[in-house]
């Protein structure tokens, strides 16, 4: 409810009680999901986190471990060497390649509040709460990226975006970076208008990476009108009393 009503500060405290007090293992993801998608300075959620895990670490790792390490992840984003030495001392890996595939899969394990069809449906999870790409989309698109091949690396991200969210995310990141913002939002309307409903999540999260957090939580809360655009508020009503 102080979510819906805007006092995000006051929500996050309460999502920090509930996971601290292990009331709500899922309240370590609302805590990373709503800094980040309502602008908010991360580094005191990050700092919380951090110490979430290492002390989970220290006591032997538990789900709500894993919890509170996926969502550190999701919020570390590029700081990949502070993730890195996070995952290095929880997994005991030290390999480069392990690390990044392992920091991937974290970061979009999170899996509330975002319905099923936002996930890669149709692999295996790991734990309790991730599902991740499958590792030919990963292993090319990253092969093409890293080699500058960059119109085959979209074609092949979008090839692969009606099964798998991570292709649908890294396609409109590599749009992004590549200066080409609304080529990216153009392509998620019509992902939208076809009925990709990962798309409605994915255009939410670009939305407020270009400062348009407003529209990214109207999104979210009411989808797209048929036109795949944001649709305005809209209420449902209460059923009338069943006869009997």
């Amino acid at each position: 409810m102080l979510e819906a009503a805007g006092r995000i500060l006051e929500a996050l405290r309460w999502y920090r009680w509930c996971a601290e007090t292990g009331t709500d293992e899922d309240a370590y993801a609302r805590v990373a999901w709503l800094t980040d998608l309502s602008g908010l300075d991360p580094e005191e959620s990050i700092a919380w986190l951090r110490r979430q895990v290492e002390a989970g670490i220290d006591a032997g790792t538990t789900p709500s471990t894993q919890a509170a390490l996926e969502a550190l992840a999701y919020l570390l984003g590029d700081r990949r060497d502070e993730l890195n030495a996070v995952l290095s001392r929880h997994y005991g890996v030290d390999d480069e390649n392990e690390l990044r595939h392992l920091g991937d899969r974290l970061a979009y394990a999170m899996d509330e509040p975002r319905p099923p069809e936002y996930w890669d449906d149709d692999e295996p999870h790991i734990g309790s709460r991730m599902s991740g790409p499958d590792p030919f989309t990963i292993w090319v698109g990253d092969a093409l990226v890293r080699e500058g091949r960059i119109e085959e690396a979209l074609h092949h991200y979008r090839s692969r975006s009606d099964e798998s969210a991570y292709a649908m995310r890294q396609a409109v990141e590599l749009l992004e970076r590549t200066g080409r913002t609304e080529e990216a939002i153009s392509w998620l309307r019509r992902e939208l208008m076809s009925g990709n409903e990962r798309a409605v999540w994915i255009m939410a999260e670009l939305r407020a990476r270009t400062g348009l957090r407003p529209e990214a939580m109207r999104l979210r809360t009411y989808g797209v009108d048929t036109d795949g655009r944001t649709a305005g508020p809209w209420e449902a009503e209460p059923p009338g009393r069943l006869s009997s």
